[in-house]
């Protein structure tokens, strides 16, 4: 991939709408894309996909799907007709369930004329603590990605380098576990943004940003090093 090309998610994690409409509002002019996870769509729904749209935002709707294929493939039709650009799916699920899912939503998706929106499989979580079986693991996990027809997967930034060696420069890779600084949280496979950048087609970043004094100065320090990796 071209260097550059990384993008930042900013990850609305609050169930308050008022701080949903905040957020959005006071960073939409430096970010263009956004996550809406379990905490923001169990207490707002769809309403945090329409004040996104609103504003003429893409979305990435981290769901993580684990279920059989038939509900995996209504709740993606869902999020489909809801205009999302990314939705995402545990790889647990099963290669076989995958590729049964993935099969269903591009008929549908085909039938209706409705925007596919990219299908991202879930790697290991970054929190979890980095051991030797974890890479391998990943990897494996990346693999059956790739042979159910997923177009990537999320995973952390200590194994972006690893996928896109093996799995090339179309294979889509989002990586969380972002710091601008070490420790203090539950994250634990954490890189700074010019650690991925030539690696990763977007990092997903939420609280260095929301619980940062200047917020609108730490997107600008990711922008910085996304773009210049200095």
């Amino acid at each position: 991939m071209k260097e550059g090309r990384c993008k930042l998610i900013f990850a609305l994690d609050t169930s308050d709408k008022k701080k949903f409409v905040s957020w959005v509002d006071r960073t939409k002019d430096m970010v263009d894309f956004y996550k809406v996870g379990l905490t923001a769509f169990t207490a707002l729904g769809n309403e945090a996909l329409k004040i996104l749209h609103r504003r003429k935002k893409n979305i990435f709707l981290d769901l993580k799907f684990f279920d059989i294929p038939n509900t995996m493939i209504n709740a993606s039709l869902s999020a489909a007709e809801q205009g999302v650009d990314i939705i995402d799916f545990h790889l647990l699920a099963g290669g076989g369930h995958l590729k049964d899912t993935v099969s269903g939503i591009k008929a549908v998706v085909r039938e209706k004329k409705l925007k596919k929106p990219l299908l991202i499989g879930v790697t290991v979580l970054t929190s979890f603590r980095e051991e030797d079986r974890i890479r391998p693991l990943v990897l494996n996990l990346a693999a059956a990605a790739k042979g159910s027809g997923l177009d990537g997967v999320v995973s952390s930034g200590r194994e972006a380098a690893a996928i896109r060696r093996r799995f090339g420069k179309k294979f889509i890779i989002i990586s969380p576990g972002i710091r601008l600084k070490p420790g203090g949280d539950d994250q634990k496979r954490v890189v700074r943004p010019k650690d991925v950048r030539k690696d990763a087609d977007f990092i997903v970043v939420g609280r260095p940003i929301y619980t940062a004094d200047k917020p609108r100065q730490v997107i600008a320090s990711i922008m910085e090093e996304l773009k210049q990796g200095k």
